[in-house]
């Protein structure tokens, strides 16, 4: 953990660099505007029962709508070893899709877990989230040492009013695939 650690500051020491990259503007945001230590290791937030409730209820039209859509896309990646979240637009996982065989290599991606920026730092669906776009987040890109084992792509799901209402997220563990 502390390699990455170091590789983060080393980038931020640059003070130009959060002008040039849309990542190191990220691990910034991360370090100083949320006050993150990207060695340390805690789990991500976990909602309460009752907090998950009143999340998933505030969503639940943009969930149900999307099932057949993470469906049709777990069925297309599933196999591959990803797996398939959506979160609302704070970062909350509201669903998930995971086989049993890599159910705990996403421990952390599961349903009530906060991955927005301000909690997780740099990080597939929050980063989509605070940006507003589709993004990768490979590897040691994500700002916590203790995701640096996932490649994350992440887009932001927009209402009827184009608001950004959840994020999109395939994740997958480990060196199988590259950028």
């Amino acid at each position: 953990f502390t390699a990455h650690a170091d590789r983060v500051s080393s980038v931020l020491k640059d003070r130009g660099a959060t002008a040039r990259s849309a990542l190191a503007a990220s691990w910034s945001r991360s370090l100083v505007q949320h006050g993150l230590d990207p060695a340390k290791a805690p789990l991500p937030h976990q909602l309460g029962f009752a907090e998950f409730r009143e999340a998933f209820s505030r969503a639940e039209p943009m969930v149900w709508a999307a099932q057949e859509t993470l469906d049709r896309l777990f069925v297309s990646v599933g196999d591959a070893g990803c797996c398939i979240v959506l979160s609302n637009c704070d970062g909350v996982i509201l669903d998930r899709r995971v086989t049993s065989a890599t159910h705990h290599d996403f421990h952390d991606l599961r349903p009530g877990a906060v991955w927005s920026e301000a909690c997780a730092g740099t990080n597939g669906v929050g980063t989509s989230l605070r940006e507003g776009r589709a993004l990768i987040i490979h590897r040691d890109q994500h700002f916590m040492a203790r995701h640096i084992g996932l490649s994350c792509t992440a887009a932001a799901v927009r209402d009827g009013q184009g608001r950004v209402a959840g994020a999109l997220d395939v994740s997958v563990a480990g060196n199988e695939l590259s950028p």
